[in-house]
């Protein structure tokens, strides 16, 4: 009898995790499905004041020492925000693309293990016109 009561059990386990996760599943689904994917230009937004921030640490940085362990974990987080940020969408040229690919050169420039700064006024200038690239104009927002 006690034998039935421990198979019992171990069924109603079993189908309460099989539940469970067939839950989880039904969840990741719908969310996946009801979510709009982010477009590239969004995404490229959000991730400006990451990159703003990568070339005022690349120009202020100290080049003396160990700077190369900075310069290297740097371009890896540069590395991490780049892939976050996705491929460029293949619809045809884009504006938003090439800037970014400007300023990625010159960050990298500006990042690199070097006894002289080199690109921090370049990716500079690249992040703001990315910038300009990226602002809704006026009539497109109804104001």
């Amino acid at each position: 009898m006690r034998s039935y009561i421990v198979d019992a059990a171990a069924v109603v386990v079993f189908a309460g995790a099989t539940a469970l996760f067939a839950l989880r599943v039904h969840e990741e689904f719908a969310r996946q499905v009801t979510e709009p994917p982010v477009a590239y230009e969004t995404r490229v937004a959000s991730a400006v004041p990451k990159l703003e921030a990568f070339v005022a640490s690349g120009s202020m940085r100290d080049r003396s020492g160990d700077s190369c362990n900075a310069a290297t974990a740097g371009l890896r987080e540069l590395d991490a925000v780049e892939t976050s940020i996705g491929p460029a969408p293949n619809d045809g040229p884009s504006d938003v693309a090439a800037e970014l690919e400007n300023a990625d050169g010159a960050l990298r420039a500006c990042l690199a293990c070097t006894p002289e700064p080199h690109g921090c006024a370049a990716a500079a200038r690249a992040l703001t016109k990315l910038e300009t690239r990226l602002r809704v104009p006026r009539w497109a927002g109804g104001t």
